[in-house]
């Protein structure tokens, strides 16, 4: 068993709209109710208005709902939401504050596609589950609040992993840690999130998507590991990319970047140096770039960084004059830090 509950306690039930209507595995619409003490009741539904939306965003994303209902519980769970199959339970102290939070209910939410209804195998490889939900709900803040919502948090996210000591020690499939609360930690969570939006950008987001639906309808009411994933995308992009996973999962840290560019003239180009380390080993990269040439007119390339210590790159883009600036990462896509030298 992956996980269950119990819990007695005088509720008051709001009525959320139904959703996923055609889009439901088992019913043909997905019935929402929101428990709650009966004193919240009066501030309801809150955030969780946002519920409807949230379902039929993962259900025409991933799968159709796995199961018959969702409810949702107030309840003294010690952690902010627990993903229950079809019912789950929220921290108290937030409904009798600000209110739950969307993306609480959104990751949540992500849980009964990945963590229930596909569970993975080994706790080892519980970033299967929380890294997951951690990036579908930062897809669906996308969806609901725009690109720029969508960038923000995941710089957000970036910068917690980069401060963070055990994501620079321990990998995210980490076999040898013995108790398995500690691997609820930035590793299987941010990191785990992050790995999928960089393999979302290896890949393209057609064959992303379709590796995702693939990997769920295979091991759907199962188990599964990370192999499994990786065989997925494997099959939707036509790429082997045991190198990334191995890379991004299974050694510590991320890239350490320090670069440098000048332009020459000769050639035209734009050349850019990198030096990675010495923290961590070199990562292969797939490094996005923001050229803004003399007229103001902004060009964007993508160049491959290979893993070495030290690499020259010669970006594919032809300019008559020196840029007024050249912008790595724009669209926040690489789990790096970054120095100018």
């Amino acid at each position: 068993m992956y996980l269950f509950a119990i819990a007695v306690a005088p509720l008051a039930r709001t009525i959320i709209n139904q959703s996923a209507c055609g889009f439901a595995r088992d019913t043909k619409c997905v019935e929402q109710l929101l428990w709650t003490a009966p004193e919240q009741r009066s501030s309801m539904p809150g955030d969780f208005k946002y519920s409807p939306d949230i379902v039929n965003f993962f259900s025409q994303l991933i799968a159709p709902f796995p199961y018959e209902k969702l409810w949702h519980v107030q309840s003294s769970t010690r952690f902010g939401g627990m993903e229950n199959a079809s019912a789950i339970f929220y921290a108290d102290a937030p409904f009798r504050k600000a209110g739950t939070r969307a993306a609480t209910i959104a990751h949540e939410t992500a849980h009964q596609w990945f963590g229930d209804a596909v569970t993975e195998r080994e706790w080892s490889n519980l970033w299967l589950s929380e890294g997951f939900a951690t990036y579908f709900e930062e897809l669906w803040t996308q969806h609901a609040f725009g690109d720029s919502a969508f960038r923000a948090e995941l710089s957000r996210t970036r910068a917690q992993i980069l401060r963070d000591t055990v994501v620079a020690t321990r990998p995210v499939i980490d076999s040898t840690q013995t108790d398995l609360m500690k691997l609820l930690d930035a590793n299987s969570y941010q990191k785990g999130g992050w790995t999928l939006h960089m393999l979302r950008t290896l890949v393209g987001d057609s064959a992303f998507f379709r590796g995702i639906r693939a990997y769920y309808t295979a091991h759907v009411d199962g188990n599964a590991m990370t192999d499994d994933l990786m065989a997925a995308m494997e099959q939707s992009s036509g790429t082997k990319l045991g190198w990334f996973f191995d890379q991004w999962l299974r050694r510590p840290g991320f890239a350490s970047l320090t670069t440098n560019w000048h332009y020459n003239a000769a050639s035209r180009h734009v050349v850019l140096d990198v030096e990675q380390g010495p923290r961590f080993a070199p990562y292969r990269l797939t490094l996005s770039t923001n050229i803004t040439d003399a007229t103001g007119a902004v060009h964007q390339v993508r160049v491959e960084i290979p893993a070495q210590h030290s690499a020259r790159v010669t970006l594919p883009f032809e300019l008559s004059a020196a840029p007024k600036s050249v912008v790595l990462d724009p669209a926040v896509e690489v789990l790096a830090e970054f120095h100018s030298r």
